[in-house]
């Protein structure tokens, strides 16, 4: 019977192996001529191999799987979930299924997308791009820069930047059918401060084109700049070329009207018409120049009704000085005078001393202004330079030096010679006593605060104080440039104890030097903070401590190299060593003390094997030079001589009254300088 079965089976296989194609089904059927094989049903389906994956880049669990290979992955693993698969030679591939992936991005629209998780866009650090007609339109850098007809940005720091070219020679245009509407709005929001930062920037490099250009039509003004901001301008203009003796102007104005102005200015009640600023050596700042043999290059009045107010025909200031040299030259009515003031009385022109006038004057050295009181020497109190302002924010006196090496203030004293630092610094101060002077007048005061390493955090005491000074690293840094007896890199004193830091005595050199006790603060068990006091002694003495034990009665004890480095042991400068047996025993003595260490042996020939601790004292080494030279005694030094306190010199009341009464002269004598005069100088500062 099983033979039977067995050859019907082959014969049907024969069968089915001899033909073009091969149907499958319940039913008899005829295979499609297309395909090879067809697999039939109306209730059924096809089953393919389930297999467990573990990664698309591993075969296994199918040895060798040919191209094209079709299997079900039941697992989820590594980057496979369940689904279909197919070997494509040397990974398996997902089949899609028919539904649209969850992380697909619709034609026709989305719904439900959440901002912060999706988008269209890459994640990585490449470039999105869109296109149309197959050309790219639009860039987004993977720094954040958006491109419009770039692929690159021309400067790392633009977040927008659009491209014009032949097509579209208008890079940006905007355009608004709103009578209140703006066409392009540039807005700089940093907070307040001294930026340079810029609502709109224009750029232009063509012969005769503008950096902005505004064109009013019949009926507005072509360029119309506004402003709230106190201390700041409506519409500025620059020309910064730096060579050649061009025409260019920052700001360029030319009416055909008869009696109209190239260039009007209204100050209201409060402000100035028009300002003119230079920082060119070579031109004025405001240059006015009249070729008709009757006009007037420069014609400025003051028409308010006589009386004592302090407004003037012409206000001059000046960042330059030079004048000392070129004043006596003043009448050829040189504009390149580069003073702030020239005066001119009736028909005579004043020789011009400096006590005659106060003149801004420039130099090449670096000193912004200059003042001279050529009084004879006496006790007067007249000044070189005053300074008055009656703002919170403003500056009595003010020093810059643009140079990176220059010195923005300078003040030298006692009639000496001053000196400054080549580096530069704020300011540089000299005296034959006391080279820079400061006093806080208020009780709980600090005379002098200083902040280094750009901290913007500083503190001073509640108390008030001398000086208060901030660092990263170092708070006060002290330095005596003598390595002689009795120097020190600093002193500090109250009413009854003064301490010596960081100096050299009697041929030693100390770390702190004082009366008062060495102590230190910890904390009690209630956390209340208690002092504990520092052991001293006569000689300059180093410490060792340890334990050990005696073995069989005996123990040698080796001293750690860097304390033996340190001390000195000789016959007559014998190390001192105590031990504290922690056991029974006969007791014990010491022997062989040398540097490098010491015998402990107990008495009566005793074989104890107990531990101890032990203490050495010893006297330190002579610091020495790589030559062998002593720099500093310390192994004979015991009760040296104190170095007394450091004399001082008050500096009396008196003296200080001086400084007052003289400052109270100067603020008397200026009690009718008006506050619009004040705002001049802070304007003129800050321009």
């Amino acid at each position: 019977m099983n033979k039977k079965i067995i050859a019907s089976f082959l014969f049907l296989l024969s069968v089915l192996l001899s033909v073009a194609q091969v149907g499958i089904s319940t039913t008899s059927i005829t295979p499609d001529a297309s395909s090879m094989l067809e697999i039939r049903s109306t209730n059924t389906g096809v089953l393919i191999p389930r297999v467990a994956l573990s990664a698309t880049t591993v075969a296994a669990p199918v040895a060798a799987p040919a191209n094209s290979l079709l299997i079900f992955n039941t697992a989820t693993a590594g980057d496979v979930t369940p689904g279909f698969y197919y070997w494509d030679g040397t990974k398996w591939v997902r089949l899609l299924s028919g539904a649209m992936p969850a992380d697909a991005w619709k034609l026709i629209g989305n719904a439900g997308t959440v901002a912060t998780t999706n988008f269209i866009g890459t994640t990585d650090a490449i470039d999105f791009v869109t296109r149309t007609n197959n050309a790219e339109r639009s860039r987004i850098l993977s720094a954040g820069n958006v491109l419009i007809n770039r692929t690159t940005a021309l400067y790392a720091t633009d977040l927008f930047e659009a491209q014009g070219n032949a097509t579209f020679p208008d890079a940006v245009n905007g355009y608004t059918d709103q009578a209140a509407g703006t066409g392009v709005f540039g807005g700089n929001t940093a907070a307040t401060g001294a930026g340079a930062g810029c609502g709109v920037y224009g750029l232009s490099a063509q012969t005769g084109g503008s950096g902005v250009f505004g064109d009013g039509d019949l009926y507005t003004a072509g360029t119309i700049g506004y402003t709230e901001a106190a201390g700041f301008d409506g519409v500025f203009g620059l020309n910064a070329a730096t060579t050649g003796a061009g025409i260019g102007a920052g700001v360029y104005g030319e009416s055909g009207q008869t009696g109209a102005a190239g260039v009007w200015g209204a100050g209201g009640t409060l402000t100035r018409g028009v300002m003119a600023v230079n920082n060119n050596a070579t031109y004025a700042a405001a240059h006015a120049q009249n070729s008709a043999a009757g006009g007037d290059a420069v014609y400025a009045v003051n028409n308010a009704a006589a009386g004592t107010g302090v407004g003037t025909g012409v206000y001059a200031s000046s960042n330059q000085y030079g004048c000392a040299t070129i004043m006596s030259v003043l009448v050829s009515t040189s504009y390149y005078a580069n003073c702030a003031v020239s005066a001119y009385n009736g028909t005579t022109y004043e020789t011009v001393t400096p006590k005659a006038i106060g003149a801004g004057v420039l130099a090449d050295d670096g000193i912004a202004i200059m003042g001279v009181n050529t009084a004879a020497a006496g006790t007067a109190t007249g000044d070189g330079i005053d300074g008055i302002t009656y703002q919170s924010n403003g500056l009595a006196l003010y020093g810059l030096n643009g140079h990176t090496s220059g010195t923005g203030v300078m003040g030298i004293g006692n009639n000496a010679s001053g000196s400054y630092l080549t580096s530069g610094s704020g300011g540089a101060f000299t005296g034959t006593t006391v080279g820079s002077y400061d006093y806080g007048t208020a009780a709980v005061s600090t005379g002098t605060m200083g902040v280094g390493n750009a901290q913007t955090g500083y503190t001073l005491s509640a108390t008030g104080s001398g000086g208060a000074f901030t660092g990263l690293n170092f708070g006060v840094y002290g330095k005596a440039n003598s390595s002689a007896n009795d120097s020190w890199g600093g002193y500090f004193v109250n009413g009854v104890t003064g301490a010596y830091v960081g100096g050299r005595t009697g041929g030693t050199n100390y770390a702190i030097l004082s009366t008062g006790t060495k102590s230190t603060i910890v904390k009690d068990p209630n956390n209340k903070e208690v002092v504990m006091f520092c052991p001293e002694a006569p000689e300059v003495l180093f410490q060792d401590y340890g334990i050990a034990k005696l073995v069989n009665g005996k123990a040698h004890v080796d001293m750690d190299p860097v304390f033996t480095n340190a001390v000195y042991v000789s016959e007559d400068h014998p190390m001192k060593v105590f031990i504290q047996l922690e056991g029974d025993c006969n007791g014990v003595y010491v022997s062989n003390k040398t540097a490098t260490g010491f015998d402990v042996t107990e008495l009566q020939g005793g074989t104890s094997t107990v531990s101890f601790s032990w203490t050495v004292v010893a006297n330190r080494a002579d610091e020495k030079d790589a030559q062998g030279n002593v720099t500093s005694k310390f192994v004979d030094v015991r009760f040296p001589a104190a170095p007394g306190r450091l004399e001082e010199k008050p500096v009396t009341t008196s003296e200080r009254a001086k400084i007052d009464v003289s400052t109270q002269m100067r603020d008397n004598s200026k009690q009718n300088i008006t506050s619009e005069k004040n705002k001049k100088v802070v304007d003129s500062k800050k321009k």
